[in-house]
């Protein structure tokens, strides 16, 4: 998940689609239903930029990847496009994962998420809590968004993104 996969409809500006799901793939067997199986090590697949603590760590990508993922996709957009293991001036790649890892391992979501709602901080500390095979509580996690929605006054269904009406 990267911000240069979501879209707005054009025509109906409330819709975002997520887009280009070429790295996708099941995290359940559908002939036995059973959960993949946890292994390392693992090629990291993605985006380092945006991709999980444990994906980073070289382990099986599962729900709560998927999860915290957004999270740091969030942290992005709330602020304007800068996150702290960004601009890395280090040209191997496996050292730059290594030192990504790490600031994603040490650094707080009130630092992550400093200024905004504390909904954000409290989801990314639920995603990473998550274990493997672990079901997230979606409704609890959309609630927490629903909150801010209702706690700065805007309706759920007002289908307008703050970004558009931005005249910077």
């Amino acid at each position: 998940i990267k911000p240069e996969n979501i879209a707005i409809d054009n025509k109906n500006m409330g819709i975002l689609y997520l887009i280009d799901f070429g790295l996708a793939k099941k995290y359940r067997s559908s002939r036995t239903g059973r959960h993949v199986q946890f292994s390392i090590p693992k090629r990291l697949t993605g985006t380092a930029r945006y991709a999980s603590v444990n994906s980073l760590r070289g382990t099986e990508q599962s729900r709560r990847d998927d999860l915290e993922s957004l999270g740091y996709v969030l942290a992005y957009f709330i602020t304007k496009g800068f996150l702290p293991w960004q601009g890395l001036n280090i040209p191997d790649k496996l050292t730059r994962y290594i030192k990504i890892f790490y600031i994603k391992k040490k650094i707080q979501p009130e630092e992550l998420f400093k200024g905004a709602p504390n909904e954000f901080c409290e989801y990314l500390k639920y995603v990473k809590k998550l274990q493997f095979e672990e079901d997230p509580n979606y409704h609890y996690l959309k609630g927490l968004f629903s909150n801010v929605l209702n706690r700065i006054s805007l309706n759920n269904n007002d289908l307008l993104f703050s970004w558009l009406n931005n005249k910077e």
